[in-house]
């Protein structure tokens, strides 16, 4: 299947055309994107922009030579909590072993652990680098992505 398609509205701005369409991805994410989305779709001669709204966790973009919309997806971006043997404070003056099991015990406080750029420092939140997009895996069903108050995604075209 194809992506579904609805035009909004229509105008002139100069000498281009542009649209406001919604369009809803079907069921099965095609691995190289989904088709549909041309300049005749759109009621356009050719495409020269196009800008989606983005729907949280996917980033869309679109391929001008073949009227295919990708979707991508952040890779997975964890932090660990690093805790050295006996390096986190447990209140004014007492220190707590980590490995006792016992962070946070009798202080009814909040423990502040700062970040390290890796294991070897005094403790806290490992540093990790964000990992590149990567395509929506083939299958994957995008049909309930949606711009706030509707039921696809906004998109907005510049053409002639």
């Amino acid at each position: 299947m194809a992506l579904t398609i609805s035009v909004n509205e229509r105008g002139v701005m100069g000498n281009l055309r542009w649209v406001s369409a919604q369009i809803t991805f079907d069921t099965t994410y095609p691995t190289g994107g989904e088709t549909g989305l041309t300049a005749a779709s759109l009621g356009l001669d050719a495409v020269l922009l196009i800008n989606f709204d983005q729907p949280a966790g996917i980033t869309l973009e679109y391929n001008y030579s073949n009227g295919q919309v990708l979707a991508y997806r952040s890779a997975v971006h964890t932090h660990a909590l690093h805790l050295n043997h006996a390096d986190v404070v447990d209140g004014a003056t007492t220190r707590v072993n980590a490995g006792t099991n016992l962070l946070g015990a009798n202080t009814g406080s909040d423990i502040a652990v700062a970040g390290v750029a890796a294991t070897t420092g005094v403790g806290g939140i490992v540093q990790a680098a964000q990992g590149a997009l990567g395509e929506v895996s083939n299958t994957v069903d995008l049909s309930t992505i949606a711009s706030a108050g509707l039921t696809g995604i906004r998109c907005f075209a510049f053409g002639r």
